[in-house]
């Protein structure tokens, strides 16, 4: 009877290789039952990914199965136009007869490092010195189909091409031992190389780099097969074909590792295959903010969204507390870091890394999004609203909502920021409904004010209360005022909150506040009379004003014009 061998491969301490272990799992788990002797699982105690196997040659075997399985879903994939063009043709030997097969591309992770392609063939010209009556036959097929032969070198092919490169698996020769610059074990190496990990450079690359040393970094096989493997657990999305987000999540503890990725990872609701065509591998609803995303803060904010939506919805059907959960998820065992890429891919087969974010404040993130809907607010809209529709270009129609997210991400104010772009989308004339923007705005900020975080302002929530409600009755006393009056015009009231908003001193917030109490009859706190105004940001103060005067004014605006049938709230774009 044979005793099985274990072979651990332990924990790197680096998110992408670790994450890489984590995908090698994934996929040996679906292998398992195509391997009698191999069993693969992993060791809380030791932080090791453990292979129980009889042989070296089946566990090299198995290595390489799970290797091509992911090549499979990764380097060699059809989309459907594809499918439907089946442009290849390809001789099968054994049955001397050619069959249709559809083009393979990689999918948007690998395809920012791949190559080319490689197939066992036959160049036409050598093939017609070699076998000239297959090669007339092959002519014949492909003109008569109207097919060409593959690649430049016009190569008649006997099996469908694939895009990954080949590994020395498990190497058997007795190669030179060098040491690893990713897990630092002496082993039998290679030259780093792109395809290992994103920030890597090309090999020809990294020898220019080094040229004065003469001697680039070392990979062993092992990190080598880790590093592609991590493409199993990244979350992408592809936007207008040149740029790509790559998210990953992490924790230094591999059975937590493994547990997130069912939580809120790969193998979680989360994940959707686009089969079609790749562009993504995250479930895009039509009406869900993360369908609309364009820029890496909104893409981290909305994935924040998606992942709480989805428990507050599976909790109500099951009855268990979703807001537990979910800081279960984050805060159990060791903590948990998110990674994102944001790529632009170049024209000439490399590509560009705009944005490199870490963000490792998931708790944070959960709290705020359970506290703002126990207040009811409406996020979904808050994102939404947050559209700037003065413009028509879509990068530019994010702008703003990117700037205010990141600042939510980062537990900083936001009144400043949101004051501008509520002014910003009211010009000309437009009167956007700014309730969800206003009410998001003034909880999130009376939340954040009991933190001790300097990057908050300092109003609590009883002044910014005091604020809104000064703004409110601005507009209000104005409009009564003017509907006392014959031919008395609403759209004047926005001309006086252009003059308050221009104020840059207390002392002449205070007259222009004189002004309106003259000319709308409006009565002024007791609180802001006896030196609140003293107290607080001033530029914060006026903000909250201004923001909540402007939100009455659209109001009523849209109130009126909704009275003629206009249409009062936007659609939901970008």
């Amino acid at each position: 009877m044979v005793v099985p061998a274990t072979y651990s491969i332990p924990m790197r301490n680096h998110w992408w290789f670790d994450t890489g272990i984590i995908g090698l799992y994934l996929v040996g788990k679906d292998m398992e039952e195509k391997h009698q002797n191999i069993s693969i699982s992993i060791s809380s105690e030791r932080q090791t990914l453990d292979i129980s196997y009889h042989t070296e040659d089946e566990l090299r075997k198995f290595l390489s199965d799970c290797y091509e399985e992911l090549a499979r879903r990764h380097w060699n994939v059809s989309t459907k136009k594809q499918k439907e063009a089946m442009k290849l043709f390809i001789y099968d030997k054994e049955k001397d007869d050619f069959y249709f097969h559809p083009k393979r591309q990689a999918t948007p992770i690998p395809d920012l490092f791949v190559k080319g392609s490689r197939a066992d063939g036959k160049e036409l010209k050598e093939l017609r010195k070699e076998n000239p009556q297959l090669a007339e036959r092959a002519e014949q097929f492909a003109k008569s189909h109207k097919k060409e032969f593959f690649g430049n070198k016009k190569k008649l092919i006997y099996e469908p091409p694939v895009y990954h490169t080949e590994l020395d698996i498990l190497p058997e020769n007795k190669r030179k031992k060098h040491i690893c610059s990713v897990c630092g074990r002496k082993s039998k190496c290679e030259n780093v190389s792109q395809p290992a990990y994103l920030l890597f450079a090309s090999e020809n690359a990294t020898v220019s780099f080094n040229s004065e040393a003469k001697h680039s970094g070392k990979i062993c096989w092992e990190c080598n097969l880790l590093g592609r493997f991590a493409v199993e657990t990244a979350l992408y999305k592809k936007i207008d074909n040149n740029k790509l987000y790559i998210l990953q999540i992490y924790t230094p503890h591999l059975k937590k590792l493994n547990d997130l990725q069912g939580k809120m990872g790969v193998r979680s609701h989360i994940r959707e295959l686009d089969e079609d065509y790749f562009f993504t591998n995250m479930a895009q609803k039509k009406d869900e903010p993360i369908a609309y995303t364009n820029k890496p803060y909104e893409f981290l904010w909305a994935y924040y969204y998606k992942v709480f939506s989805w428990y507050l919805d599976y909790g109500r059907t099951d009855e268990f507390d979703p807001f537990d959960e979910m800081l279960g998820i984050v805060l159990d065992k060791a903590p948990v870091q998110l990674f994102l890429f944001e790529i632009t891919k170049r024209g000439s087969g490399g590509f560009s890394v705009d944005n490199f974010i870490v963000y490792d404040d998931s708790a944070y993130m959960f709290r705020l999004l359970q506290a703002l809907q126990e207040r009811e607010i409406n996020l979904k809209s808050f994102f939404f609203d947050l559209t700037d529709r003065t413009t028509d270009k879509r990068e530019n129609q994010t702008i703003y909502r990117e700037r205010i997210l990141r600042r939510i991400l980062e537990k900083r104010s936001i009144i400043l920021q949101v004051e501008q772009f509520a002014f910003h989308i009211s010009r000309s004339g437009d009167t956007p409904n700014l309730k969800h923007i206003l009410d998001f705005t003034v909880n999130y900020e009376s939340l954040m004010s009991k933190t001790e975080s300097e990057r908050m302002g300092k109003m609590n929530a009883e002044q910014i209360k005091t604020a809104v409600n000064l703004g409110t009755q601005i507009v209000m006393n104005a409009r009564d005022n003017m509907l006392s009056e014959k031919g008395g015009d609403l759209k004047k009231i926005k001309g006086d909150l252009h003059t308050l908003r221009k104020t840059r001193t207390t002392t002449d917030f205070l007259n222009q506040l004189n002004t309106f109490q003259m000319r709308y009859g409006i009565i002024v706190s007791k609180e802001l009379l006896e030196g609140m105004i003293e107290q607080v940001e001033f530029e914060h103060f006026k903000a909250y004003v201004v923001l909540s005067a402007l939100n009455t004014f659209n109001r009523l605006m849209n109130n009126k014009n909704s009275q003629k049938g206009e249409m009062t709230d936007g659609e939901q774009t970008a």
